[in-house]
């Protein structure tokens, strides 16, 4: 995203200059990812593409380049851009092992563990969960925003947890809805990526508490977890899926995506559908909208 994000900001720069920036990208690439940034901080690593993109440009000062990474506008530019491919299975995180039958209203979520959109969606979603039994069942997929520190990360770790026993995901998620401020701005900054996993992967086993903190490590080197955690991303970006939370009802987004639904939107819109006359007057309100 950085290296995308240096092209939006030299984007009035000639068409010779943005060449050879690419250029220069792509048979560079080896200094951007993996073992070559691991270990540095945010800060280090924006500051290694500034001087990159100063060193490959020439005719931009350093001090413009460094000060497009603070530009709202840049930032902004770059989060719309992705390959897909089939997964071998559905994504998602069942809850309370309602297993999605015919007879249920299926309800999906799509959360950041980091965003507090969704950390404040949660509650009224899940009273609503409670109220409802076995007459709706919930997946949530992770759904790492790209503008929020360490969301892949701690996405990642639902997965690896996930994997390593189902019933402790959910309680992952709340205790990362709870202590959001751990993992991004300024508690994060100045940490390098594998001091950031090794953050992520201590808080994962400590919240669990039945996990062992060596399985849940070595989930990070996994390369499962890695694809799991992208498909997760790709999936709702296939679903239209823009932000987060973001809430489908047997497979029609609901509005307000992005913001929270409190529990008396919830009751509103689920209770039409378990009354045939409730049901009829939803369809025609919404045949008139």
């Amino acid at each position: 995203m950085k290296l995308k994000r240096l092209f939006i900001i030299h984007g009035k720069t000639s068409t010779v200059e943005k060449h050879d920036l690419g250029h220069n990208c792509t048979f560079e690439q080896d200094k951007f990812y993996g073992k070559a940034t691991f270990n540095l901080s945010k800060a280090s690593v924006v500051d290694k593409v500034a001087k990159f993109t100063y060193n490959a440009i020439g005719s931009s000062t350093y001090a413009a380049v460094k000060a497009g990474f603070t530009d709202p506008k840049t930032d902004q530019a770059t989060r719309i851009s992705f390959k897909i491919s089939l997964p071998s299975k559905q994504d998602g995180f069942w809850y309370d092992n309602r297993i999605d039958k015919t007879e249920s209203i299926l309800m999906e979520a799509f959360f950041d563990p980091v965003c507090p959109d969704s950390r404040d969606s949660w509650p009224p979603l899940k009273r609503a969960l409670n109220h409802y039994g076995s007459r709706v069942s919930l997946v949530v997929h992770p759904f790492p925003l790209p503008y929020h520190d360490n969301a892949f990360i701690c996405s990642r770790a639902l997965h690896i947890v996930n994997k390593l026993n189902t019933s402790s995901t959910y309680r992952l998620l709340e205790s990362f809805f709870d202590q959001q401020d751990k993992f991004y701005n300024k508690a994060t900054f100045d940490l390098s990526k594998a001091s950031v996993v090794e953050k992520v992967a201590r808080f994962t086993s400590n919240a669990i508490g039945n996990l062992n903190y060596a399985a849940v490590k070595a989930g990070f080197t996994d390369p499962k977890t890695d694809q799991a955690t992208r498909i997760s991303f790709k999936y709702g970006c296939v679903k239209g899926v823009y932000g987060a939370p973001f809430f489908f009802v047997n497979g029609f987004p609901l509005p307000g995506a992005g913001s929270p639904l409190d529990y008396k939107a919830w009751r509103n819109i689920l209770d039409p559908l378990f009354s045939p006359a409730g049901q009829l007057k939803t369809e025609a309100l919404h045949f008139f909208m």
